[in-house]
């Protein structure tokens, strides 16, 4: 094997057969020693037929794992099933789902705004009208969030107390049901049914858990920190009672999903369920020594996170840069931050921060800009795009792909795999700039859709291969290749590259999909599946990321620049209780160790409100916890 970096790390990739919790800060290898662990299984026990299950955060960590495992093992990567908690269930429902009425083929819906078009629908068939976004969005969008809720922690509806809110027209148990009764109708699930769902089917088709139980000999949890309640349940029950070769590698001042139902809580509960011993790892192999520091004064500064760790250590042999810095304004902040990222793309990094022998070059990739609130990075995307300078945001309502094109082939296929998805009929009307007939919205002959759009310059080429496609498409791979190269491509040039980098997206995946298939058969209905679940935190492409503190959660950079660090901004303002206040400390602490080479932390002394007043700024308080000098500009 390769020679393992640390006798810690060595400790977990030989560690005996039996249950183990990992403790491992912000770089300290986690994934790559998990990697190692399961090429060591492989290869200690070439002839056994057994499988592993390892769960990743996200489904990039899950596809790198997958290509590092199969150029060291060849053939045998096929004993390995790497996915995340959705993509698993996601599997186990699409083969065995239609016991409790899940499809082979479904539709994923991945946005939210999705989510409360379905709630609306479903209220309507309640003959209670909802429409007016002013008055009821907010009271819709918390029905929503408290569903996600109830579903995270495996509630039903008819376990849900029915409380009505004063001048609300419904209560939550209506509101769910009819949620889940609209969700029926339209032939969708959203991501909070997926571990539901597989629990419940595991919980009243117990022999297909012992299948499982059976078929994964070893079962590896990356990121176990932000495991919700759902998906700690379905491991309990995945595993029965007999069941022990569970390795779960967890950091929890790296626990920062509350909202989505995590808690550290399910590591006491691993520990105490599952009798796990713990390996800890105190070395970073990612951060300079001056990033370390102040990561760890940040630690220190809340006794409650510092007793969870111990200190961490620089493994890196770099010294790094930190500074810190504030500007007049928001506008003077964008400016100053773009000013040093072109400086930084141009002439590298300072040998002085380096280790001896590294690279000093930066690519774009390798700098991000973080902020707490999405909204936060509004003026530097403009400053971004003013100087013509290329970036890649996470997620946002387009999901995977950028060009309208390929938009609009993703939901014609959606519509052909389910018809009676009004939504997705909705989306794919919506990539047609020519304006269409509302009744083509609320009819069900996609083919009058189609038909309509075929001799449209803009769309026309693809939905002309739709309406080929519409009978059942047989040879998924050659009608997928036919549809991609059906899109038009645009005069305009940048244009143009967004399309082609859609095109070698789109195909790249099924490509990758397709193989990890196998011998089971690929089908499109799948493949749309996991393509919705990848839009969800998706950062593809070439330029500077430009990102929240949550999508660049498990990602690392060589730069980063932390912005908009003032009270209210981060830490939140909402962040009003105890916990939530400890929250924003890990949401500090992973911000910081996403960067392994420069940290630039900044700051607006003023801000400007909607009324156009400026209103002075206080600096975060976490500029103090980690000790730093603020320099005005």
């Amino acid at each position: 094997m390769a020679t393992i970096p640390s006798e810690q790390q060595e400790r977990v990739v030989g560690a005996a057969d039996g249950p183990w919790l990992v403790l491992a800060p912000p770089g300290a290898g986690k994934t790559d020693v998990l990697t190692r662990r399961i090429i060591r299984l492989l290869e200690d026990t070439p002839d056994e037929h057994f499988r592993i299950l390892a769960v990743t955060f996200t489904v990039k960590a899950a596809e790198s794992m997958r290509q590092r495992i199969e150029s060291r093992v060849g053939a045998q990567w096929r004993r390995v099933v790497a996915r995340n908690w959705h993509a698993f269930c996601l599997d186990v429902l699409r083969h065995y789902g239609e016991a409790i009425g899940f499809p082979p083929e479904p539709v994923i819906v991945e946005s939210d705004d999705d989510r409360l078009k379905t709630l609306v629908l479903g209220l309507e068939d309640d003959a209670l009208r909802v429409t007016d976004e002013e008055r009821w969005g907010p009271f819709l969008r918390e029905c929503l969030a408290r569903i996600s809720r109830e579903k995270r922690v495996l509630r039903q509806p008819d376990a849900v107390p029915d409380v009505r809110p004063p001048g609300m027209p419904i209560g939550l148990r209506q509101a769910y049901e009819a949620y889940e009764r609209a969700m029926r109708r339209h032939g969708t699930f959203d991501f909070d049914d997926l571990p539901l769902l597989t629990y419940r089917l595991f919980v009243e088709r117990p022999r297909l858990a012992r299948h499982y139980r059976t078929l994964f000999k070893y079962i590896l949890v990356d990121e176990a920190q932000d495991t919700s309640r759902a998906q700690y349940e379905l491991l309990k029950v995945l595993c029965g009672s007999e069941h022990r070769n569970v390795m779960m590698v967890a950091d929890r001042n790296q626990s920062i999903h509350a909202f989505a139902g995590a808690s550290t809580r399910h590591l006491d509960e691993f520990r105490k369920d599952f009798g796990a011993a713990e390996i800890p790892l105190s070395g970073t192999f990612r951060c300079a020594e001056s990033i370390v520091a102040v990561a760890n004064a940040l630690l220190r500064s809340e006794p409650a996170l510092a007793r969870d760790a111990p200190e961490v250590e620089s493994e890196t042999g770099a010294a790094g840069c930190v500074r810190a810095w504030s500007f007049a304004d928001e506008t003077a902040e964008a400016r100053a931050v773009v000013d040093e990222i072109t400086r930084l793309l141009a002439s590298g990094l300072e040998p002085a921060w380096l280790a001896p022998g590294e690279q000093a070059a930066l690519a774009p990739e390798d700098v991000a800009v973080l902020v707490r609130n999405r909204f936060v990075a509004d003026t530097l995307r403009a400053e971004l795009d003013a100087r013509r300078i290329r970036y890649a945001d996470a997620g946002g309502p387009r999901g995977v792909f950028e060009s309208r094109g390929f938009r609009f082939l993703f939901y014609g296929l959606r519509a052909l795999q389910a018809p009676s998805d009004a939504i997705g009929r909705e989306h794919l009307l919506a990539q047609y700039e020519g304006g269409l007939d509302p009744d083509l919205l609320r009819g069900d002959d996609l083919a009058a859709v189609l038909q309509r759009l075929a001799s449209d310059r803009a769309v026309g080429p693809v939905a002309a291969e739709l309406i080929r496609s519409r009978e059942g498409i047989l040879d998924p791979d050659a009608a997928l290749r036919r549809l991609a190269d059906a899109v038009p491509r645009p005069e305009k040039e940048e244009d143009r590259e967004t399309v082609e980098k859609d095109h070698e997206l789109l195909l790249g995946k099924w490509q990758a999909f397709r193989h990890e298939e196998g011998n089971g058969g690929p089908t499109l209905g799948g493949f749309l599946a996991r393509l919705a679940l990848a839009g969800r935190s998706h950062v593809e492409g070439p330029g500077v990321r430009v990102l929240t503190v949550h999508a660049a959660k498990g990602l690392e950079f060589r730069a980063v620049f932390l912005l908009g660090m003032n009270e209210g901004g981060f830490p939140d303002y909402r962040a009003t209780g105890a916990e939530q206040r400890l929250e924003e400390v890990r949401n500090a602490y992973v911000a910081v160790t996403r960067a392994s080479r420069v940290l630039w932390l900044s700051r607006p002394r003023t801000r400007r409100l909607r009324s156009g007043a400026l209103k002075e700024q206080r600096p975060s308080s976490f500029l103090g916890r980690m000790g730093l000098p603020v320099a005005d500009r």
